[in-house]
């Protein structure tokens, strides 16, 4: 039912590791522009996408995962990764950066919607500038019909995920989050 509801352009809020997210397949133009217009989100904000391992970074960029290879331990705790993107992406995913961004969710559940429904575009479930949604009564109240909520166990911490992008060979944090830039420190070397 979520497999075809998702194939029909349908859009999702759902619990993730870090906060609810509000997602749709990244094939489908229709639930890309839905996200936007019911999260009332400025078009130049692009969405990420949720992949469920390393292997399908390959679908979205050429950077090999042998490149990625300092942050990967970090990919399944809390960290969207940007990229410089493909070419051959769906129209939608091409309309706004070079840059796409990656995450692999630490949560069982919705890692068991990528594995039967594919890759999700994603952003946090709330309405933009306003505290992410937590139940389905919050989900109904901001969305209405226009997104099914999908039950499930939220991450602990309800923190924003930690946004690394990787150009040219160089690591740079633009965003601290769920994983703390002392411990990325340890492990990769990051640009200023």
């Amino acid at each position: 039912m979520l497999k075809q509801y998702l194939k029909n352009d349908g859009v999702i809020a759902h619990p993730t590791d870090t906060v609810c997210g509000l997602s749709g397949s990244y094939l489908s133009t229709k639930a890309y522009n839905k996200i936007f217009t019911i999260k009332k989100r400025p078009m130049d904000k692009p969405l990420a996408v949720l992949i469920n391992d390393c292997n399908m970074i390959s679908l979205f960029s050429d950077i090999t995962t042998e490149e990625l290879s300092p942050i990967i331990p970090f990919l399944k705790r809390g960290m969207t990764i940007l990229l410089k993107r493909k070419k051959t992406l769906p129209k939608h995913l091409l309309q706004q950066s070079e840059m796409i961004g990656l995450r692999i969710p630490n949560h069982k559940e919705t890692l068991a919607i990528i594995e039967e429904c594919g890759p999700l575009i994603c952003t946090s479930a709330n309405i933009s500038g306003k505290a992410p949604i937590t139940t389905k009564e919050e989900a109904e109240k901001y969305f209405g019909d226009d997104a099914l909520f999908v039950e499930g166990e939220a991450g602990q911490e309800n923190i924003a995920s930690t946004i690394l992008s990787f150009i040219d060979g160089n690591y740079q944090l633009l965003r601290e989050g769920h994983i703390s830039i002392e411990e990325i420190e340890t492990k990769v070397p990051l640009c200023s």
